[in-house]
C-alpha cells in the first residue's frame, strides 16, 4: 500500500467546503460530527499543492462563493464557529486521530458563522507524488456555456440509462480510468478487487427494492473544478446525480461523478 496524505478536520458550527488543487474533496456541516477525514492521495500531484476551505459555503454548489444572506439556511446559521484543518503524510499502518505524524500544512480558524463566503488556502510543495493525473491532461473549459451543459446532461443521461438497464459492466468500464487512479495508483492496492466490490455494490443497490431516482435537468447543478478540467455534476442542494433509495429503510445509495473530456470525448475522472 501506498503512504496516504490525509485532511483532517476538527470543528464546531461550522458550514465550509475542503478543497485540493482546486477540486471539492468534502463538506462539513453544523450539523456533522467533528472530526472529520478526508483521504487526498488521488488528488495530489507533484509539485506546488493548493491545499484550501471554502469557509461559509453557498447552498447551492456552483454559487459557493456568493453571500447567501436570502437563503432560509442563513436564519439558522449564526454563532461561534472554528476549524482546525491539518494535511499530514500517513504511513499505511498509521491511523488519523491515533497516530500523530508530521504535519505538512496547517490551516487555522475562528470566527462567527455568517452567510458570507470566504477562501482560506495554503501552498505545500510535494517533490513525490503519483505520477499525471488523467484529469491534468483533460480539456480545460473556462465556463458552463448551454452547448457544454447540454453536453455533459447527455452523457449523464447516458451513465443514468446504464444504471436503470442494468448495465453495471459498462457503467464500471465508463469508470476504468478513475478506478485504476484510485486503486494502484492512489492507495496501491489491487484493482481487481476493487471493481468486484463495485460491481457488487451496484448489483445490490440500484435494484428491488432499491429506486434510482430520475435524472431531473432542473436539478441539475454543474460545476468547473480543477482549473476547468473537471466538471463536478451534482444537485443543487449538494445532493447526487446518480442515487438510489430504499423507500422502506431509507437508506441512499449515491455514486460521486466528476467527469473531463479527453480526444472529445466524456470520461468519468473522478
Amino acid at each position: 500500500m501506498n503512504p496516504r496524505f490525509i485532511v483532517t478536520t476538527e470543528f464546531n458550527n461550522l458550514r465550509a467546503e475542503i478543497w485540493v488543487n482546486r477540486i471539492p474533496v468534502g463538506t462539513i456541516t453544523p450539523k456533522d460530527a467533528s472530526p472529520v477525514v478526508f483521504p487526498v492521495n488521488q488528488f495530489i500531484v507533484e509539485g506546488r499543492n493548493r491545499i484550501g476551505v471554502v469557509l461559509h459555503n453557498g447552498p447551492v454548489p456552483s454559487g459557493l462563493g456568493a453571500p447567501w444572506p436570502d437563503s432560509p439556511l442563513a436564519n439558522q446559521y449564526t454563532g461561534q464557529a472554528k476549524l482546525t484543518l491539518k494535511f499530514s503524510k500517513y504511513k499505511p499502518e498509521e491511523i488519523p486521530f491515533h497516530d500523530s505524524p508530521p504535519v505538512l500544512l496547517n490551516i487555522d480558524w475562528a470566527g462567527l458563522a455568517v452567510p458570507v463566503p470566504s477562501v482560506l488556502e495554503r501552498e505545500v510543495e510535494l517533490p513525490s507524488a503519483f505520477g499525471r493525473w488523467a484529469w491534468e491532461s483533460a480539456t480545460t473549459f473556462t465556463s458552463i456555456s448551454g452547448s457544454l451543459r447540454g453536453s455533459v446532461l447527455e452523457y449523464l443521461t447516458f451513465l443514468h440509462d446504464l444504471l436503470a438497464t442494468g448495465q453495471f459492466e459498462r457503467f464500471i468500464a465508463e469508470s476504468e480510468i478513475k478506478l485504476k487512479e484510485l486503486t494502484v495508483r492512489a492507495y496501491g492496492i489491487e484493482a481487481g478487487p476493487f471493481r468486484d466490490e463495485m460491481l457488487a455494490g451496484l448489483s445490490s443497490h440500484l435494484g428491488p427494492p432499491y429506486e434510482l431516482a430520475p435524472l431531473v435537468p432542473e436539478e441539475i447543478d454543474l460545476r468547473l473544478v480543477a482549473g476547468g478540467r473537471l466538471i463536478e455534476c451534482l444537485k443543487r442542494d449538494y445532493g447526487y446525480v446518480l442515487e438510489s433509495n430504499h423507500p422502506e429503510t431509507k437508506d441512499t445509495f449515491f455514486l460521486p461523478i466528476m467527469v473531463g473530456q479527453r480526444e472529445g470525448r466524456w470520461n468519468i475522472l473522478r
